[in-house]
């Protein structure tokens, strides 16, 4: 059975395993992207990581992989595999990656957008096998998302689409996102966006109950909304709109069979997000859908980016 080399390279941490054709990992090692960095040559670090999941992957000595894919934190040149922004990995910026991947692990290799890849194999191997398209929304750090079609990705004009996070919600006076822009989602749902929304709303509650604002963080609020926290369950009900908004513009625009949730605030708190936003979602819809596009967590877990980016050396 053929046997991929997949690297999740992310902005806290880089993870790299062996995936067989059928989707099986057979190895997954992570570490954290400011140790790779700490040397100052974080290319030679996240190679050595991936030669080390290779080697405990089992096998046969030597036996040669069938290709390696790499997911990158951000736009993506899959030509050459070029990293076209690297706020968090500026070594790597418009770095050729495809000679230095194919030299050092002997055999073709293919990369893109991290979200793209891990799209791919939810849609491949987990929440979306079946379906013929399949949006893929990660809700985390920020939020960035791919869309599936016929079992490829659909990348836009210039490779560049399922960018979900930066649809526009509140459109005057929103908070500022950091791709320039105001009211994105991302600025006001993903993790840093809860918990600065949060900071704002206990700043406003006052009273003894005030939290150190550093301490403020999307788990924390999840925490505190467990605890019936007013303050928390006001900031999340907030979320849970603004999120059920900007999958309804989604659904709106590319009538997809499921749209399939993941990162770590969608994982984290799962059974307090998933039925409110179904109702917020189905509220918003056009009526004139004809059927009810599933909302579904993400089936693959903390291996998803490796088993994406193992499915873009398959396709490549």
């Amino acid at each position: 059975m053929k046997r991929y080399l997949g690297i999740d390279v992310g902005g806290t941490k880089v993870a790299a395993g062996v995936v067989t054709e059928d989707g099986r990992v057979l190895s997954h090692l992570r570490a954290p992207t400011a140790e790779l960095r700490a040397g100052g040559d974080p290319l030679s670090a996240i190679l050595a990581l991936g030669q080390r999941a290779i080697s405990e992957s089992g096998g046969h000595p030597g036996e040669p992989l069938a290709g390696v894919g790499i997911g990158l934190p951000g736009p993506a040149d899959p030509q050459g595999i070029l990293m076209l922004a690297a706020p968090t990995l500026p070594e790597l910026l418009e770095v050729s990656l495809q000679p230095v991947l194919e030299e050092t692990f002997g055999c073709p290799a293919a990369g893109e957008n991290d979200a793209n890849a891990c799209a791919l194999a939810e849609a491949r191997f987990g929440a979306g096998v079946g379906a013929s398209v399949v949006a893929y929304i990660t809700i985390s750090t920020g939020i960035g998302g791919g869309v599936v079609v016929d079992g490829q990705v659909y990348r836009g004009a210039g490779g560049t689409s399922g960018e979900f996070g930066h649809q526009i919600i509140v459109p005057f006076g929103g908070p500022p996102c950091d791709c320039g822009g105001y009211g994105c989602l991302e600025a006001l749902a993903s993790g840093r966006g809860i918990a600065a929304r949060a900071r704002l709303a206990y700043a406003e509650a006052g009273g003894d109950n005030c939290p150190d604002p550093d301490a403020i963080t999307s788990e924390w609020l999840v925490d505190r909304l467990r605890e019936v926290d007013r303050v928390a369950g006001r900031v999340w009900r907030e979320t849970v709109i603004y999120l059920g908004a900007g999958i309804s513009n989604v659904i709106n625009l590319l009538d997809p069979e499921v749209v399939i949730l993941g990162g770590g605030v969608a994982t984290g708190a799962a059974d307090l997000l998933f039925e409110p936003l179904r109702r917020q979602v189905a509220a918003r819809c056009m009526p004139s859908l004809t059927r009810p596009t599933r909302i579904v967590p993400a089936a693959l877990g903390p291996e998803v980016g490796i088993v994406g980016a193992a499915c873009l050396a398959m396709d490549y």
